[in-house]
This record gives C-alpha cells, sequence and structure tokens, in this order.
C-alpha cells in the first residue's frame, strides 16, 4: 500500500477560486520536475486564469525535513466570465468553461529569456488565450457553460464534451 502525505498546505489567492487544475509538464518532461504548475479560474468581480508555480516538495524533503510550500503567481490573463470549469488539453493546452456559454482555448507556451551575450539564461511558461468558441445558448440568448471534460489522452485527436444551463451536452 502506499503512504499518502496528510499534510496539507494553503496559499491566499486574489478572487473567488471556482475551479483549479495541474498543469501539464514540459512537453518530455515529467512531473520530477523541480517545479510544480496548476492553474485556477475565478468568478465574480476578478475573472481571470492564474498560472502557479511551487516547488516540488518530493524533491525538498532531503535538504528541508521540515518543509513548507512557497507557492507563486507565475501571470494571468482576464477572463470573459466566470470560470465555471478548467482543465487541461493535451501536453500545452488549457481548457475552460465561462459563465457567457464560451469554451475557451489557452495555450501553455514555453518563452526563453536571453542575457546581453544571447545566451539562454532564463526559461518561463506563460500561458496564451488563442480561441473562444460560443456553446451554449437558448432563445434568450447565452448560458452559462458549466462543465469541460477531455478525453484523457494524448496527440491531436483528443474530444472535448461540455454541459451547459440550455440541456445540452456539445461533443
Amino acid at each position: 500500500m502506499e503512504n499518502h502525505r496528510e499534510d496539507f498546505y494553503s496559499h491566499k489567492t486574489n478572487g473567488q477560486v471556482k475551479s483549479v487544475c495541474w498543469a501539464p509538464p514540459v512537453t518530455g518532461n515529467s512531473y520530477n520536475d523541480m517545479e510544480f504548475l496548476f492553474l485556477s479560474g475565478t468568478r465574480g468581480s476578478v475573472q481571470e486564469i492564474t498560472l502557479w508555480g511551487m516547488i516540488n516538495p518530493e524533491l525538498s524533503f532531503d535538504s528541508a525535513p521540515e518543509f513548507i510550500p512557497q507557492v507563486n503567481e507565475l501571470g494571468s490573463l482576464k477572463h470573459k466570465g466566470d470560470v465555471n470549469c478548467i482543465r487541461t488539453y493535451g501536453n500545452n493546452g488549457i481548457v475552460t468553461a465561462s459563465s457567457l456559454g464560451n469554451i475557451n482555448f489557452f495555450r501553455l507556451q514555453e518563452e526563453e529569456h536571453r542575457d546581453r551575450n544571447n545566451s539562454i539564461n532564463e526559461r518561463e511558461r506563460v500561458l496564451v488565450h488563442t480561441t473562444t468558441n460560443s456553446v451554449h445558448s437558448n432563445n434568450a440568448g447565452t448560458v452559462p457553460c458549466n462543465a469541460v471534460s477531455v478525453q484523457p489522452i494524448n496527440g491531436s485527436g483528443q474530444e472535448i464534451v461540455s454541459c451547459g444551463e440550455d440541456g445540452v451536452d456539445t461533443y
């Protein structure tokens, strides 16, 4: 039987977080990376999607037996409507369900920062909005998209399903 850690840590965020998910590791890497990335989506007056990073606790125990994680906001983007649901899509995609009836697509891309000698001195992952698809509406107009789910296979053939307050599942 696996030994599960029972420690939970918390971190204060801006806005009312409605959905959260782990970000996929950098393509070709696994979750033994030094840093874990996750995303949160908010609702209410602050409507945004935020990328967070924290040091991998499993790789930190050797040097610090009393590990206290430090969560850092790596960046955020404004989101049209409440973020009702957030899911990963492939190796570097993110999909959100919006209270405005939309499915939004984002991409995590790696950017290189170079020094004066044109040598790479830092790489970071940034979140970029790519498209918005309006998928849920009725005779009165758009209705909230409540949730999205992504078929759990990697590759370009992943399928997305969403459900909305229009009583429709959209594929």
